[in-house]
């Protein structure tokens, strides 16, 4: 059994991602047409300390192919009591970031998965947490201080959103 990181210390199960999962699904995020990125450029959370600028590129559910959605729900965890509303994927080119922000969506549970093990990461309440391949990183509706520093290699995540 794997244990996430969870921000309010409870330790929740959560089958971790296998490195040939995470690759596969790396290729097929390579292959998309860049048409089905949206680039951000500014964070819709609350901002905590350095404004609102954003650089990174957005994957929702109805930019997905079909199959690749329907994939990413197969893989997604199971939590009694919580339905999986929406699956999303950040994408950070060298250079991109996301300022600190406390999350202001209206789901329970928000599930961060990294897809990548290159050195970057996420700092949550001005801890550095380096991206470990496939574990998890889950915030509760009423999230932490966390940000995204300047990433320096191509770096995916996968959002599971719960309600």
């Amino acid at each position: 059994m794997v244990y996430i990181k969870h921000t309010d210390q409870e330790k929740l199960s959560v089958a971790q991602f296998s490195e040939t999962v995470c690759d596969d699904l790396k290729q097929q995020l390579a292959a998309m047409h860049s048409a089905r990125w949206f680039h951000r450029s500014k964070i819709n959370s609350r901002p905590t300390t350095e404004g609102i600028e954003a650089s990174y590129d957005f994957l929702g559910d109805r930019q997905q192919p079909k199959e690749f959605s329907a994939k990413l729900r197969a893989l997604a965890p199971k939590y009694p009591g919580y339905f999986l509303t929406e699956i999303i994927i950040n994408r950070y080119m060298p250079g991109d970031w996301m300022p600190e922000h406390i999350d202001i969506q209206n789901y329970r549970k928000n599930l961060v998965v990294p897809l990548c093990e290159d050195g970057d990461g996420v700092t949550i309440e001005g801890v550095f947490y380096p991206d470990v391949l496939g574990e998890g990183v889950c915030f509760s509706e009423c999230s932490v201080p966390h940000a995204v520093p300047q990433v320096k290699s191509l770096r995916y995540v996968a959002i599971f959103l719960y309600e």
